[in-house]
C-alpha cells in the first residue's frame, strides 16, 4: 500500500478538481459572492482601503480578487464609487454594469484558486495523518476529504469557507505537532498557520483560547514561552495581511453613524456615570489615535454585534430571528454523508478506548466539540457551512474505524467496502448540486428544504438551470422570486417580479420561486412544484390550467 498512496492521492485530488470545475461552471454566482467577496478583495487588492470592508478578514478575499488583476476589470478611482452604505449596491453595479460583459469570466476566475486551495487542504490533511498515524488512516482522510459533497460544495465559490476550512485545519494540526515537541520549527510553523487562519474567518478566533487550553492539558507547564513565539508570529502574518495596517479606529470607515452609537454604548455599559462630555472625548480618540490592525478589530466588533443579533434562520419548518441550540446537530446528522457519520461514530469509540490513540483523538474531538458548541450557541445560523472547519478533523477520526474494519475479519472488510462504495455513490448522485446535499435521513436534497434552508441548500446558485429549464420547454418568461444578487438578464432571462395580488393566488403563468422565498407565497403551501432548477429554484407552471 505504501508506495501507492502517494499515486492514490494524487488521483483523489485531481477526481476533486474535476468534481470541483465541472460542476461550478453550471452555478451561477451565489449571494456572497457577488454581493461581497469578489469585488471587495478586487478593491481592496487595487486600493488598499480595507475599511471598505470589515466583515471578513481579508485573506480569501484577496485569493478571489486576485485573478481580476490579469483582467481588463474596470474600476473608477473615486472611493465614492465603492464607498457606498449598502455594498451590495456597488457589487451589483461593479459586476452587472461596468463589467457586464465580462462577468461570467470574473466569476469564473475568482473561484479557481478555491478549488486549488482546496485540493491544498487535502493534501496536507494526507500528509500530517500519514506522519501522526499511518499510510492507510491518512489515504482514508484525503479519500473522505476530496469526495465530501460539502467540501467540494465551498470549494467550488469565492467565498472565505473553504479558505477557513483549510486554514484551521492546518493550524489545528500543526499546533498538535507542536505539542508533540514543543520545538520552534514547529512553533514557527503552528504560527504561520494560525496567523493565515485569523486571515481567513474570524471564528479563528476561538482557536486562541482552545490552544492555551489543550498547552496546559498536554504541554502540564511546558511550551508557555514558545507559544508566546506561535502568537508573535500569527500576529505578523496578520498584520502583514492588512499591509501593516496603523490607522485611528474611525477613519474612512463606512456606515460610521452606527459604529460610533455602538462605542458610545459601550463606554457607558462599562460605566454608566461617566459624563457625557467624557463619552465625547473617548469618541474622538477613535478618530484620531492610530493603533495596528484597527479594521481587523472593527470586524471582529461588528461579527459579534450581528451574531448577537441574529438573522433570519429556518429550522425544522419555523421561521425564527434567534439561533436554536440544536441547528447544528441536526444540520451535522442531515447534511453529512451516511458513511461518515457512521464510521466517525465508531472511531470516536475506537479513539477513547485504544490508548495509543486516545491522546490525539482527545484533542481533535475537544476542537470539534469547542466549535459545535460555540456555533450552537450563536444566534447567526445561516448554514452548515460555519462547522466546515472541523470536517477534516472528522474525517482522521472517520478513517480510523475505516482502517480497523480492513484489519478485521472479512465480514468486516466487506462493511468497510460497502461504506466506501456508498461514498462513491453519494457523488453520482448528487454532482453537480453539492450545496443541496442532504443524506437518506433527510430523504435526500429533494426533501432538505423542509429542514434547512439559506446556504445548506439556496445560495442564488441554480439560476442558470432556470434558464435552461425556459428553453427546454419554450417559456419565454417567467414570474421570478429569486433568492439572490445575480441580475436575471445576463442569462437571457425574461422575467417579471411577483405582484402583491398573484402571493395568495398565482396567476395563469410559470413561476420561478427560491426555497429561501417560498414562504413569502401562500399557495406554495398547496400546490406541488412542476419541476426543480437544481432542487433550489421550484419551477410552478399554471399554464396548462387556472390554479383554484
Amino acid at each position: 500500500m505504501n508506495r501507492y498512496s502517494i499515486p492514490l492521492v494524487i488521483f483523489l485530488s485531481l477526481v476533486f478538481a474535476a468534481l470541483a470545475v465541472t460542476s461550478l461552471i453550471g452555478k451561477s454566482p451565489v449571494c456572497d459572492e457577488s454581493a461581497h467577496h469578489v469585488p471587495v478583495g478586487y478593491v481592496f487588492l487595487k486600493t488598499g482601503d480595507f475599511a471598505f470592508a470589515t466583515d471578513s478578514p481579508v485573506l480569501a478575499r484577496y485569493l478571489a480578487g486576485f485573478p481580476l488583476l490579469f483582467m481588463n476589470v474596470k474600476l473608477p478611482s473615486e472611493r465614492t464609487f465603492w464607498a457606498k452604505d449598502d455594498r451590495a449596491e456597488f457589487s451589483r453595479e461593479f459586476l452587472y454594469s461596468l463589467n457586464r460583459n465580462i462577468a461570467e469570466k470574473i466569476i469564473l476566475m475568482a473561484r479557481l484558486p478555491m478549488a486549488l486551495l482546496g485540493a491544498f487542504g487535502g493534501f496536507y490533511l494526507f500528509f500530517w495523518v500519514r506522519k501522526n498515524y499511518d499510510e492507510v488512516t491518512a489515504l482514508f482522510a484525503s479519500f473522505f476529504y476530496f469526495l465530501s459533497p460539502n467540501i467540494l460544495a465551498h470549494a467550488r465559490f469565492a467565498t472565505t469557507d473553504i479558505g477557513a476550512t483549510v486554514f484551521i485545519m492546518c493550524s489545528v494540526l500543526s499546533f498538535w505537532s507542536f505539542l508533540k515537541s514543543f520545538g520552534v520549527k514547529e512553533a514557527v510553523i503552528s504560527g504561520v498557520f494560525l496567523g493565515l487562519a485569523l486571515l481567513t474567518k474570524y471564528s479563528a478566533l476561538l482557536l486562541l483560547p482552545a490552544y492555551l487550553v489543550a498547552l496546559g492539558v498536554k504541554g502540564k507547564g511546558k511550551g508557555f514561552s514558545k507559544f508566546f513565539l506561535i502568537l508573535a508570529i500569527s500576529f505578523i502574518v496578520l498584520w502583514a495581511g492588512y499591509a501593516f495596517e496603523f490607522k485611528p479606529f474611525l477613519q474612512g470607515v463606512l456606515r460610521e453613524g452606527p459604529k460610533v452609537e455602538l462605542f458610545r454604548s459601550f463606554i457607558t455599559q462599562i460605566n454608566p456615570s461617566t459624563s457625557e462630555e467624557l463619552v465625547e472625548n473617548y469618541v474622538q480618540y477613535l478618530y484620531t489615535v492610530p493603533i495596528p490592525l484597527s479594521s481587523y478589530l472593527l470586524g471582529v466588533i461588528g461579527v459579534l454585534k450581528h451574531g448577537a443579533e441574529g438573522a433570519a434562520t429556518y429550522f425544522m419548518g419555523e421561521w425564527g430571528s434567534k439561533g436554536n441550540p440544536m441547528y447544528y446537530s441536526l444540520g451535522f446528522l442531515i447534511k453529512t454523508p451516511l458513511p461518515v457519520i457512521i464510521s466517525f461514530i465508531a472511531g470516536v469509540v475506537l479513539t477513547i478506548r485504544k490508548e495509543k490513540l486516545r491522546s490525539l483523538g482527545l484533542y481533535l474531538l475537544f476542537i470539534i466539540f469547542l466549535f459545535f458548541i460555540m456555533a450552537s450557541r450563536a444566534n447567526l445560523q445561516i448554514g452548515m457551512r460555519y462547522l466546515l472547519p472541523v470536517y477534516p478533523l472528522i474525517f482522521i477520526i472517520a478513517s480510523i474505524f475505516i482502517v480497523e474494519l480492513f484489519k478485521s475479519k472479512l465480514i468486516y472488510k466487506v462493511m468497510g467496502i460497502a461504506l466506501i462504495l456508498w461514498s462513491i455513490l453519494i457523488q453520482v448522485l448528487i454532482w453537480p448540486h453539492y450545496l443541496s446535499y442532504f443524506n437518506e435521513f433527510a430523504g435526500g436534497p429533494d426533501n432538505g428544504w423542509k429542514y434547512l434552508r439559506d446556504s445548506n441548500i439556496d445560495w442564488g446558485q441554480d439560476l442558470k438551470a432556470v434558464k435552461d429549464y425556459m428553453q427546454e420547454n419554450n417559456i419565454d418568461e417567467v414570474t421570478l422570486s429569486y433568492y439572490g444578487e445575480v441580475d436575471p438578464s445576463l442569462y437571457g432571462i425574461d422575467f417579471r417580479h411577483i405582484p402583491p395580488e398573484e402571493v395568495k393566488t398565482p396567476s395563469k403563468t410559470v413561476y420561478a420561486v427560491s426555497v429561501q422565498n417560498l414562504d413569502n407565497l401562500e399557495w406554495t403551501k398547496i400546490y406541488e412544484p412542476s419541476q426543480k432548477a437544481g432542487y433550489s429554484i421550484f419551477i410552478y407552471d399554471f399554464r396548462a390550467s387556472q390554479a383554484e
